[in-house]
């Protein structure tokens, strides 16, 4: 019994190496009538690149950076401030990043409810007013969390790489009669131009200290920064 095993195993390996040989040839065959399809040559260079979509711009650690940027106040109070902000910071390593704040002056422009105050008359005969300390200086530092890479489309095929991220700080406003303190927190996204600069927007947050009327008080403010950063 165990002499017609040891005949028959050879033969069913000769089968075996014969339905293989000859599926090879089919594939072959075939191969030759209809090459392999490359499905890249169909696809629009934009898409082909978002297979790395998390492929990083470039190195930022232990880099250089100045974040220069207007903000712009879009509070309810008496009075629209805008600030030019110049922060130098420096790139911790990929994701974390440290700026000194720093606005080094402010431009106030009062809004549609001062004039419609000063037109009321008080009972003792007086105008109504708005007294607003205007902010002159701030200074602080500020923090950034960069967690996210990406690609975004902009015109046509161009495709410029970005970060995402988020930001908070304190800092110490001088205005015409005191100071005050400011802590905000904001989100934006930084689109890289070149190796060395990128365009940055910003929603940002904060409860801060301002003057009204003599009295120092805190109220919620937004703001809306839009600048240029350059890595060094």
């Amino acid at each position: 019994m165990n002499f017609r095993i040891v005949r028959v195993i050879p033969v069913v390996l000769c089968a075996l190496a014969c339905l293989n040989a000859r599926a090879e040839s089919i594939v072959s065959d075939l191969d030759a009538l209809a090459p392999p399809y490359n499905d890249s040559q169909d696809i629009p260079a934009l898409y082909r690149e978002m297979g790395v979509v998390q492929r990083k711009a470039f190195v930022k650690n232990d880099r250089f950076l100045l974040d220069s940027h207007f903000s712009v106040d879009f509070s309810d109070g008496p009075y629209t401030m805008y600030a030019l902000q110049l922060n130098p910071g420096y790139a911790l390593n990929e994701y974390w990043e440290v700026y000194l704040n720093i606005a080094p002056f402010f431009v106030s422009k009062p809004r549609s409810i001062v004039a419609k105050v000063e037109q009321l008359q008080l009972e003792n005969g007086d105008k109504a007013t708005i007294t607003f300390s205007k902010p002159k200086l701030q200074y602080g530092a500020e923090i950034f969390w960069t967690p996210a890479y990406g690609k975004d489309s902009m015109i046509g095929d161009i495709v410029v790489r970005s970060d995402s991220f988020l930001k908070a700080g304190v800092a110490m406003t001088q205005f015409q009669d005191g100071s005050g303190m400011r802590f905000f927190g904001g989100i934006g996204k930084s689109f890289f131009l070149t190796r060395f600069l990128s365009y940055r927007f910003s929603a940002t947050g904060a409860y801060a200290q301002t003057i009204l009327d003599g009295t120092k008080g805190y109220s919620f403010m937004a703001f809306l920064e839009l600048g240029v950063v350059g890595y060094f």
